[in-house]
């Protein structure tokens, strides 16, 4: 039997708001486990399903929002832990394979204590460089004038992970 992607079958509808994740453990974790940690800690997301993909021991799962502020909330919230174990999200790519998936990297939030006042905002850069030498900055607390406000700096960086998973 052939296989054609020209085929007149029905398409499935397209996933629209989807995140790709992994369980970073050893351990195969059920993906059962990994809806009743996730979901309250998404604030019970209207539509979630999480279904696994892979193999078992891959600890991979696809996770489907029924609105996108759902699924830019878990982005944001990275990293995430089930049990004593850290999930790493990342954006859903249909034309991969779970075999082509790759996590590495993960996002992490970071303060830095006791900077120089004048090093506290995002232009003029020195408190933005300082945070590029832990990763690159995907976010920084700021106010409206692009400075920060309190007795630290922070910011969620993607640092990367020494050996892909």
């Amino acid at each position: 039997m052939d296989f054609s992607d020209d085929e007149d079958e029905e398409e499935p509808p397209p996933v629209k708001w989807a995140i790709v994740g992994k369980v970073l453990s050893l351990a195969s974790v059920h993906v059962n486990m990994v809806r009743s940690a996730m979901k309250p800690a998404w604030g019970n997301p209207v539509g979630l399903k999480l279904r696994a993909i892979g193999e078992k021991s891959d600890n991979l799962f696809v996770a489907e929002f029924g609105y996108r502020a759902g699924m830019d909330q878990a982005l944001a919230g990275t990293p995430w832990m089930v049990g004593r174990y850290v999930v790493i999200l990342q954006d859903y790519d249909e034309k991969l394979s779970a075999l082509e998936i790759v996590f590495d990297q993960m996002e992490v939030w970071v303060r830095i204590l006791n900077l120089p006042l004048g090093w506290m905002n995002r232009t003029g850069g020195a408190g933005a460089r300082a945070m590029n030498l832990i990763g690159n900055v995907v976010k920084m607390d700021m106010d409206a004038n692009g400075k920060a406000s309190g007795a630290f700096l922070h910011a969620q960086v993607a640092i990367e992970i020494d050996k892909p998973v």
